[in-house]
């Protein structure tokens, strides 16, 4: 764990960790390893559905891991939706194998869109930002807008751990998902084909 960032700090970019919750000390705690001049990534491999129904949802699919390399992607495309009108986000992870710690600056920014509210400042400091992200998410109201569905189950585990399970919905099926916001669908609509 890195206790101390070295007076080259404006080298270093990001930082991809594991992040998990300290119920004794009601904390979240991660552990560091930075990320120095990385090469700019490729986009990240998310499918994005806009599903018609009486109000706008878009299902987000991202197949790969979600850390350091495609977090931003992520977020730029819950931002695209919510810019065009979407009201609630279901994100598939039944194809995300891991989490970084920037998932969790991920979901929370999504979260937060969500919310017709402006994303915390990515470039702030590592360690305030988490701050500032485990203080809303132990102090906000649940945010049923932003619904995770079909996590692997270390990826859940990493949810439970993180705290965000109990700050946003998380759905085993899609009709499950749906039914959660209370989503009304034609009835020629039942479940997008790019889902199993």
């Amino acid at each position: 764990m890195l206790n101390k960032l070295t007076q080259n700090s404006q080298l270093v970019k990001l930082f991809q960790s594991t992040l998990f919750f300290n119920s004794q000390a009601d904390t979240l705690v991660a552990e560091q390893a930075a990320i120095v001049d990385t090469p700019a990534p490729k986009k990240a491999n998310i499918e994005v559905t806009q599903l018609n129904g009486a109000s706008p949802v878009t299902l987000l699919k991202l197949n790969g891991p979600l850390n350091v390399k495609n977090y931003r992607d992520v977020i730029d495309a819950a931002k695209t939706a919510v810019d065009t009108g979407t009201q609630c986000i279901i994100f598939d992870m039944s194809n995300v194998p891991s989490l970084g710690l920037t998932s969790m600056v991920a979901l929370h920014s999504i979260a937060t869109l969500l919310k017709g509210e402006e994303p915390l400042n990515l470039e702030h400091d590592g360690h305030a930002l988490l701050r500032d992200i485990s203080h809303d998410i132990k102090t906000s109201d649940k945010q049923h807008n932003l619904k995770l569905l079909n996590p692997q189950p270390q990826v859940k585990a990493q949810l439970d751990q993180s705290g965000f399970t109990d700050y946003l919905d998380v759905c085993t099926d899609f009709v499950a998902a749906i039914e959660k916001n209370r989503i009304q669908f034609s009835s020629s609509i039942t479940r997008p084909a790019l889902l199993p």
